[in-house]
């Protein structure tokens, strides 16, 4: 199925002032980049886009820990990782990724770098984490590809974790011990660090 109308019209409604939407499928550095799609709007603003789409609504969002990598499927463990995935991998450039779940009728639009820390910060957690599915083991031609499933409630509210973080200029005499969390209500507390 051809999604590219699909695809168009979602920019449109994030961008209305979009002047054109521009599909990179060649081999290019753009893609090697992580960039499947460039946003072009006025003043010459160029956003970089990363597409990936998950036909069936499994209810959560299917980040990817190693694209390419050996894989003991007995003990469900990577045994020798080649390739970082998407979702952790430094050498990506693209300011967001789009995350289409047709069947859901939805489309998450994150910006990358912010979820390539959550996913740094996060992962170890995720992986214990009976809410979450791991490892997604997807068999390829001599290699695996393994990712993670994570609920959009729980990625949402360590993106916003990781968006918010104790800031103080520190004052002579003043106690600079605290952090600061988002549970999962968006509510943001403070705990006193002793």
């Amino acid at each position: 199925m051809d999604y590219e109308e699909a695809w168009a019209a979602f920019y449109r409604k994030v961008w209305p002032d979009l002047l054109a939407c521009v599909r990179l499928d060649k081999d290019s550095e753009w893609q090697r980049a992580g960039v499947d799609r460039l946003i072009i709007r006025p003043h010459l603003i160029v956003t970089t886009i990363d597409e990936k789409m998950r036909e069936r609504n499994y209810n959560d969002i299917l980040l990817e820990e190693w694209s390419v990598c050996e894989f003991d499927s007995n003990t469900k463990t990577v045994t020798h990782g080649n390739k970082p995935g998407w979702a952790m991998d430094r050498s990506k450039r693209c300011d967001y990724l789009a995350y289409a779940i047709p069947a859901a009728r939805k489309c998450y639009l994150i910006p990358f770098d912010l979820l390539r820390r959550t996913m740094w910060r996060y992962l170890k957690s995720w992986k214990q984490n009976a809410d979450c599915v791991y490892p997604i083991a997807a068999r390829n031609a001599g290699y695996t590809t393994v990712s993670i499933g994570v609920k959009w409630p729980m990625l949402k509210v360590a993106l916003t974790n990781e968006m918010s973080h104790f800031f103080s200029a520190k004052r002579e005499g003043e106690d600079q011990s605290a952090e600061s969390t988002v549970d999962a209500n968006g509510q943001m507390t403070y705990r006193h660090i002793a």
